[in-house]
């Protein structure tokens, strides 16, 4: 049976497996070549509980903390 504990444990054990992974990507993201208006990237964890997904979002912004796409 399905219960919080079991899924917080699932979530726990599949980011330490691919923990490694999923560091290599981002340092590998921040070496990519962004538009100069862009000062701070920051990265997101969504989690989707009915697929057991978790996703990513990298969002960019100036100083003053305002979206650049």
């Amino acid at each position: 049976m399905l219960t919080v504990v079991n899924y917080i444990d699932s979530i726990k054990a599949n980011l330490e497996k691919h923990s490694d992974l999923l560091v290599a990507n981002l340092k590998n993201i921040i070496t990519y070549n962004y538009f100069s208006e862009i000062d701070l990237l920051d990265f997101t964890a969504f989690i989707e509980p009915t697929n057991f997904e978790i996703s990513i979002r990298m969002f960019s912004m100036d100083r003053e903390a305002n979206e650049v796409f």
